[in-house]
């Protein structure tokens, strides 16, 4: 017996000792030239829709080839042409009395897999795609991986939000409507339009885009079993990424689409803010948590009952009794309290909007989000800090923390800005901080850190976060050493406010991101790399606005002032770039 067919039978063997099934992964439709060698197997040979593919298999499609694969329920996996996959793993495990956790990894070598997660009921997934840069992970959404014979990597989100974790460590967060591209050097570059890319990149971004339109529209022309929406999120993100389809692909689609039956419009929802606007107009806020709840959707109550018991984790070793609920929630009278306001009120109800629509994209439970918020330190114990915050801020703050929570236990260190008065000149050692708030935070005004030094003792990666607003008042981060560079991240969901900010000398990657940023006196080291991204993604200069990056006075770069002249110059050489949050379809 060779040595990897002896390896795939002692992982069978040791996942059935497990109690875990071995779960198959099928062939479902396969034409042109695509070939197929399982582990057990001397060479590769014509691959037959309907058979099973374990462990180890290698498939490997020509010009005209294409496969898709069903790794888990409710998956397909397009294998695109002139594409070299390996199935590197694929297994499922019993995650509660009620869900079953599927995993499976493809490694691909060459070419594309266009991947459309539709997850069943009581079903969870841990679904990456594996390049030579890391690792692509979703757990139900719609993306592309493609990797060229340059070890050029791009992937391109069409719906949902995808985790990057490259082999240098890096972890980065991709939402609806954002492609990266990883060069061969581990280079990164992030964009929502192909227009901020170099003309070579900007040609590799077209190439797999017209490769996941062209996989998913043909599939759905043969017949398979593919998601028409899919194929409509595919189209809304080309368009978004600023690409043109050609000819002869915008024909196919047109196609597809005219064979679709057109889907009959759902009813819209019941606004509950709408519900809780007219109960304010009555009686300025509610008189009990009971007349809030009758106004909210189910999937709303369900989200406000999980956040007003808190995290519940569940017992290991005894299989009867409740979950244990730990410390964490709120008490009715302080909800009561917050109701009574029906400005507020209305806030609390967009929380929970929000909160089901992550339930949605991240694909997990009530109770992960609530744990994650908790841990975290937005939400529980009293705090009502995000309560009124831009929801979209914060849903792109959460996103950027949830997927070390999720995959590494990563927790930031919690502090107080209260600790940090004008005078105190202390040094803060570590590279992980977040500042979640108290009550209501001030009235949602923040308080401002003073006079402070981050300091991360040589590591490459310092990252500050806030609930609400970040504000930094003479202020030294330092990040790095003499033999690799640093970053910096600040982050916060309404406002990141920098005065008197000073940057150390191996900063080379700066990334700040909140609806609203705020920027005077400070100076970007020369050489280094700047992301601001803010909800609206425009420049304002002298002043502070909403929804902009102001830059209000005294911002360098180098020795460079940043006005409203050098800034096109700075960001045409890639030295200071401005995006805007991407909003979700």
């Amino acid at each position: 017996m060779r040595l990897s067919n002896l390896i795939a039978t002692l992982t069978l063997a040791l996942l059935t000792s497990l109690g875990l099934s071995a779960q198959s992964v099928r062939v479902v439709f396969a034409s042109g030239q695509a070939s197929i060698q399982r582990p057990d197997e001397p060479a590769l040979r014509a691959i037959v829709k309907g058979e099973t593919v374990v462990i180890g298999t290698r498939i490997v499609t020509g010009a005209d080839g294409r496969v898709v694969l069903t790794p888990m329920p409710g998956v397909k996996s397009i294998i695109t042409p002139n594409t070299t996959i390996l199935l590197e793993s694929v297994s499922e495990s019993k995650t509660s009395a009620t869900e079953v956790t599927h995993h499976a990894v493809l490694d691909l070598k060459e070419g594309a897999v266009v991947s459309d997660l539709n997850k069943p009921a009581g079903v969870a997934y841990d679904y990456s795609i594996r390049t030579a840069r890391g690792l692509a992970g979703a757990r139900g959404t719609t993306f592309t991986v493609g990797m060229n014979a340059a070890g050029i990597q791009t992937v391109v989100v069409e719906h949902g939000t995808i985790w990057l974790n490259f082999t240098d460590g890096r972890q980065v967060v991709l939402g609806i409507g954002h492609l990266a591209i990883t060069g061969a050097d581990g280079t990164t570059k992030n964009v929502t339009n192909v227009n901020d890319l170099s003309p070579a990149d900007k040609a590799i971004a077209q190439k797999w885009v017209e490769t996941t339109i062209n996989a998913i529209a043909t599939a759905i022309e043969s017949g398979e079993s593919v998601d028409a929406e899919a194929l409509k999120k595919a189209l809304a993100t080309a368009e978004s990424l600023g690409i043109t389809l050609p000819t002869e692909l915008k024909a196919l689609v047109d196609r597809v689409l005219a064979t679709l039956e057109p889907a009959a419009k759902p009813e819209d929802p019941k606004d509950a803010k709408d519900a809780v606007t007219e109960q304010n107009s009555q009686n300025n806020g509610f008189d009990s948590i009971a007349a809030y709840i009758a106004t909210l959707t189910e999937e709303q109550a369900s989200a406000f009952y999980s956040l007003r018991n808190g995290p519940a984790r569940f017992r290991v070793f005894l299989t009867d009794g409740p979950p244990i609920h730990e410390e964490g929630g709120y008490t009715d009278a302080q909800l009561l309290e917050l109701l009574r306001n029906g400005i507020l009120a209305a806030s609390l109800t967009d929380i929970l909007n929000l909160y089901v629509e992550l339930k949605s994209d991240w694909d997990v439970s009530d109770n992960q989000i609530t744990t994650f918020l908790s841990d975290l330190g937005i939400l529980g114990n009293g705090n009502f800090t995000a309560v009124g915050t831009d929801t979209l801020g914060l849903r792109n703050l959460l996103e950027s923390y949830f997927y070390g929570y999720y995959y590494n236990d990563q927790i930031p260190e919690a502090l107080n800005e209260s600790d940090f008065p004008k005078g105190n000149n202390s040094t803060v050692y570590g590279y992980d901080f977040f500042f979640p708030g108290e009550g209501f935070n001030n009235g949602g005004k923040g308080v401002t850190i003073y006079d402070v030094t981050f300091d991360t003792d040589g590591d490459s990666f310092l990252r500050i976060g806030a609930t609400r607003n970040l504000l930094l008042d003479n202020v030294a981060l330092n990040s790095g050493n003499g033999k690799s560079s640093g970053s910096v991240w600040l982050q916060a969901a309404d406002l990141v406010s920098l005065n008197n900010v000073r940057f150390g000398s191996y900063v080379s990657d700066i990334m700040i991101a909140a609806a609203t940023i705020n920027l005077a006196n400070t100076t970007f080291p020369d050489g280094s790399h700047v992301d601001l991204v803010s909800k609206l993604g425009e420049a304002n200069f002298g002043s502070s606005k909403v929804g902009y990056v102001n830059f209000i006075q005294n911002v360098n770069y180098g020795e460079t002032p940043v006005t409203a002249t050098t800034l096109p110059g700075l960001s045409e050489q890639n030295k200071i770039n401005i995006y805007q949050f991407k909003r979700p379809r």
